[in-house]
């Protein structure tokens, strides 16, 4: 790859990537206060159509499984749209299931509130996967492996999402009030910063044709234009990487490492209060810990990556994570269990990143392969909540967390998949 300092070739395309940049850490910061601004409040929700525990899991599978049947397609879309298009069109899915959302609390509707999951699960993917294609062309045209950073900015958008959740709480601010402002706000900044953000992505949309036709073949806009093809070719490439070997074990190793920030999100306040005894306040602490870890260790990544590479990053977060799981899992004093949180949120921080990265390694395809890596994620998130809630059930929740030690010990056999290959290679 041609050196950014080269004074001999001109880099015309870096204000362009830096603008991406910028756009994208706006886009992935909100799509991560949408989501966490209404999930923190899941108590309002079990009370308004008043669920049981088992009730309201089974009502949050809901949206694992809109996201499940949306990954699947979401390739083929974003191959046939672009990445902007694609953009748009989840911000539109957004606001629509965040009003419906609204709605069904006003009206104390269950049936129009699960119809609201069904669209805001499958409207995940088809912001996710443009998000994280573009992101990864940014880190290629800067050359920095910076993926860390754009999911770092999610996360910090979840810590926010979150806080804003518990002050409309305090402030007895009312759910679908609150979704009124969100779910407009939300999709809007999506919806304008999609063009920016997708630069180099949809690139031969933001340029002339008489701009990219004048590019020679040093410059960077020749070498990153993605080529027009057919909807018959793009359909049909985006399902021939589901034969490939690679990018099948990157999903493998997704799904695993899926399973154990999913336990982190739906299970982890439970194992600290009935596990460990603690308050239901000292449970919401420890998840606010582990998703504050999780950002932290997101935006030191890249520093990580580049001294370790990606296997061995690999490698060392996943041993941090079973660290952090054994101390909850085996000692008892809450400080040492807040430890262990800590440890388990850094560990967790960069296998999402990281695994994206290498199924976007090669341009020629990334947005079809990210969307086969995220469908491990996705059915990883769907499998999830009823398998652990199955063993916490026999065993408690304490020891249920082996399962996720197990989960972790197979991204660790897995991780030389994600070595770096060649973006040139088709």
């Amino acid at each position: 790859m041609r050196s950014p300092a080269d004074p001999h070739k001109p880099n015309r395309i870096h204000p362009i990537a830096l603008r991406a940049r910028v756009a994208l850490f706006v886009g992935f910061f909100v799509f991560g206060v949408n989501g966490s601004s209404w999930m923190a409040r899941m108590p309002t929700v079990r009370s308004t159509f008043d669920l049981s525990e088992p009730q309201l899991g089974l009502l949050l599978t809901t949206m694992a499984v809109g996201s499940l049947v949306s990954v699947v397609f979401s390739g083929t879309i974003v191959a046939i749209l672009g990445t902007r298009i694609t953009m748009r069109l989840a911000g539109v899915l957004i606001f629509v299931s965040l009003m419906t959302m609204a709605a069904a609390l006003m009206l104390d509707m269950l049936g129009l509130f699960i119809s609201a999951l069904l669209i805001v699960g499958a409207a995940g993917p088809l912001v996710n996967i443009p998000l994280n294609v573009s992101a990864s062309d940014v880190s290629r045209a800067l050359e920095r492996e910076i993926m860390p950073h754009f999911h770092g900015a999610f996360s910090a958008g979840a810590v926010a999402g979150s806080g804003l959740a518990a002050g409309a709480a305090r402030l007895n601010i009312e759910l679908a009030h609150q979704l009124l402002v969100v779910g407009v706000l939300g999709p809007v900044t999506m919806i304008v910063i999609a063009r920016t953000a997708t630069a180099l992505s949809d690139q031969d949309e933001l340029l002339p044709d008489s701009a990219i036709r004048a590019a020679s073949a040093d410059t960077p806009e020749q070498i990153d234009k993605p080529a027009r093809r057919s909807n018959l070719e793009a359909t049909k490439s985006s399902f021939q990487v589901w034969r490939e070997p690679r990018t099948l074990t990157i999903g493998l190793l997704l799904l695993f490492s899926s399973m154990s920030e999913g336990t982190a999100n739906a299970w982890l306040a439970i194992v600290v209060v009935d596990g460990v005894g603690a308050s239901e306040a000292t449970g919401a602490l420890a998840v606010s810990v582990f998703t504050s870890a999780m950002m932290v260790g997101r935006f030191a990544g890249p520093g990580i990556i580049k001294r370790l590479g990606r296997p061995r990053t690999m490698v060392a977060i996943a041993s941090m994570s079973i660290f952090g799981l054994i101390l909850i899992i085996v000692i008892a004093p809450i400080w040492a269990v807040m430890v262990g949180v800590v440890a388990w949120g850094l560990g967790v921080s960069l296998s999402g990143p990281v695994a994206l990265a290498a199924a976007a390694d090669r341009k020629n395809g990334a947005a079809a392969r990210v969307s086969v890596v995220t469908s491990f994620g996705s059915a990883g998130q769907l499998v999830t909540p009823p398998l652990l809630g199955r063993v916490a059930g026999a065993v408690g929740p304490r020891a249920m967390l082996w399962v996720v030690v197990g989960a972790l010990l197979a991204t660790i056999v897995l991780s030389p998949a994600v070595r770096p290959e060649s973006s040139e290679k088709n």
